[in-house]
């Protein structure tokens, strides 16, 4: 392929994105099939900011400062200082990197909700622009960007969108492609199977309504950026639109749900197979090559497309001119961009036997890996805070030179500690013999919260239903003097419990001895990866309801917005005043209710109050810190109180 073809085909991907995806973007998160006829029925009047593009601007930046030999770590540090967002899955990978938690465990850990979502799927431009005639590099690097925020599902679907933008650098056939591309994937991913039902449903003749609904009843879910969805939508879109760009772009936003995401990926594919020429003229003419971003503070910046193009040719020809050779008559300065690499002495890597996680009473195995790359031998030293045993399981001394030596540390809690913190970092340093810093590294533990349960709670009698004044007056009871128990009125009542956010289980008075009562009287209860299941508790089955308290300390004061996910009814006091009342049951999303409360600096005393009924119960909170409409940060400075005394010396 020649150098012009090349640069067309590149500035035809990034067209083709910016215009679509800006079309896409006011009926984001619609979560319906839909059917408009034109695309100037919804195209709005100006561009928007869209993370579409802007994430993989920071990308480029990343790549610029650098070199090939880019890492996740460099990309999430990037992530964080350059792109001040934090919604959905960007938040949570951002707050996993922030506690020590790195990739590829940022993208999963307590993030379960949205590990599976479109945030990495959309960021395959970079990659495929960069490599188009080298999917399986493109592949790689789609890997090391997904996995900072995301799961492996997600993260095959970014793989497979840009193996098949590659393939449409040198590919006619759009069939092909599609099927070329699972190569890339394992066969046995979800997202591969929505790739091949895609095609079945294609080949066998049903049309695009019929495929896509039967697409929604299957994978669709509450979440609108749910990725398995959303892929197929674009794969059905690709079809159904037969290379034409307004028809395909329209059948990516009537599929609803993620339609920014959907009609921005066709449309870079479009582009990206097709050059410029894919998008007609009247759509070109709506962004007149200008580029609008959120992301702040980046060292180089791209005003326009072209400006853009130029810096991914000049990269793509620099890779390519050290491989095959495939881009023909490239222009001079092209590619004169250089990186410089050097060898570390030391290359440290760090695991987890488990959840990277640790509470009061758990240990924690951490893996470190150090391969000396030094003439001479080197040292391990691993620290965290005093109120850590940190027990090395093998010799750290004398790693001699070309050496890999594998250690496992245990980790735990020394008795005496009196609270546990959200975020406990840990360093690696590998000196040399003698004494002098050859390098550095570091991991995390996120600190389990800690509560204090008082319960299960529960009502034998459906008084809902049969009031006690009519059991009474019906003489539906035991005749026994001392005490009046109730005859059960019914079978129903015979094999269930019955719970009420509205009846007070014990007194709900949560200021200050009351408080302290629920708390010492509670057994102690750790919520891995955030999360708070009645079911861990203990072993009592049916429907009840206990009774949370935890001292939460605060390194300021400060008004926090909490984003609470709970599927069961629920009451929140703070500081002995009731903040927040839940009355309904819900399919879970962490953000089954968002409000700002106001945290004191110190302490601060938290009753949950919480109803079961069924199995599959689930809660989770987290505070996100100003300003909100920034989608703020997740808290991770704060820490749990543990023990009675403490709650004494408070009182």
């Amino acid at each position: 392929m020649n150098y012009d073809t090349y640069k067309d085909r590149v500035y035809g991907c990034w067209l083709g994105k910016m215009i679509a995806g800006n079309i896409g973007g006011p009926l984001e998160d619609c979560r319906e099939i839909m059917d408009f006829q034109s695309l100037h029925e919804i195209a709005p009047d100006e561009m928007m900011v869209n993370d579409d593009l802007d994430v993989q601007l920071i990308w480029l930046n990343v790549l610029l400062e650098k070199g090939w030999e880019l890492t996740s770590d460099d990309l999430m540090e990037a992530f964080i200082a350059h792109y001040p967002y934090g919604p959905n899955e960007y938040g949570y990978g951002k707050r996993n990197y922030r506690r020590g938690i790195k990739p590829p465990l940022s993208g999963t850990y307590a993030n379960e909700f949205f590990m599976h979502s479109m945030g990495c799927p959309i960021r395959a431009e970079i990659w495929a622009s960069l490599f188009p005639f080298y999917p399986e590099k493109a592949v790689e690097y789609s890997y090391m960007d997904g996995c900072i925020d995301h799961g492996a599902e997600s993260i095959y679907a970014e793989q497979y969108t840009a193996a098949i933008e590659c393939l449409a650098f040198s590919f006619t056939e759009l069939m092909v492609i599609l099927e070329y591309g699972l190569a890339f994937i394992p066969e046995e991913s979800r997202i591969a199977g929505v790739v091949r039902t895609c095609l079945t449903w294609y080949r066998e003749g049903c049309t695009w309504k019929e495929s896509v609904t039967e697409l929604h009843d299957t994978y669709a879910s509450n979440d609108s950026s749910i990725s398995f969805y959303n892929f197929g939508v674009e794969i059905l879109a690709l079809l159904y639109g037969e290379g034409k760009f307004e028809e395909t772009v329209l059948l990516a936003i009537n599929g609803g749900y993620d339609t920014d995401c959907t009609a921005a990926t066709v449309g870079a594919f479009l582009g990206a197979w097709k050059g410029t020429e894919a998008v007609p003229d009247e759509w070109k003419e709506t962004i007149e090559d200008r580029i609008v971003t959120a992301c702040v503070n980046l060292k180089t910046e791209f005003h326009t497309l072209s400006e853009l193009t130029d810096t991914i040719c000049s990269l793509g020809c620099l890779y390519d001119g050290g491989k095959k050779r495939i881009i023909t008559n490239v222009p001079e300065k092209k590619d004169d961009i250089f990186f410089e690499s050097g060898e570390k002495a030391a290359f440290i890597t760090v695991d987890y036997e488990g959840l990277p996680e640790i509470g009061l009473h758990d240990s924690c195995v951490v893996l470190v890996a150090v391969k000396n790359n030094s003439k001479d031998e080197q040292y391990l030293e691993v620290a965290g805070r005093e109120a850590f045993e940190i027990c090395p399981e093998g010799d750290t001394k004398d790693i001699a030179p070309g050496e890999c030596r594998r250690l496992r540390f245990l980790i735990k809690y020394r008795e005496a500690s009196p609270v546990v913190y959200d975020t406990n970092l840990f360093s690696c340093k590998v000196y040399g013999k003698n004494g002098s810093l050859q390098e550095e590294a570091c991991f995390g533990l996120a600190g389990k919260p800690v509560w204090k349960v008082t319960g299960p709670f529960f009502n034998p009698y459906d008084f809902k239903k049969v009031s006690e004044e009519k059991r009474r007056a019906e003489e539906a009871y035991f005749k026994i003097p001392s005490r009046k128990i109730y005859r059960y009125y019914n079978l129903v009542e015979a094999h269930n419990n019955f719970v009420y956010l509205d009846e007070p289980y014990r007194k709900e008075d949560f200021s200050g001895e009351g408080f302290l009562d629920l708390y010492r009287k509670g057994r102690l209860y750790e919520a891995a990866e955030d999360t708070v299941r009645i079911d861990e508790m203990f072993g009592f089955g049916g429907c009840c309801c206990v009774y949370c308290a935890q001292q939460m300390y605060s390194e300021r004061e400060e008004t926090v917005q909490c984003h609470i996910g709970s599927t069961t009814p629920y009451k929140l006091w703070l500081n002995g005043e009731q903040i927040y009342t839940q009355n309904n049951s819900n399919g879970y999303s962490p953000y089954t209710d968002v409000f700002t409360m106001d945290l004191k600096g110190g302490e601060n005393r938290i009753v949950l109050k919480l109803l079961r009924y069924s199995e599959g119960q689930k809660f989770t909170m987290v505070m996100r810190e100003a300003p909100y409409e920034l989608a703020g940060r997740i808290k991770t400075d704060h820490a749990y109180g543990v023990w009675e005394e403490k709650a004494d010396e408070a009182e």
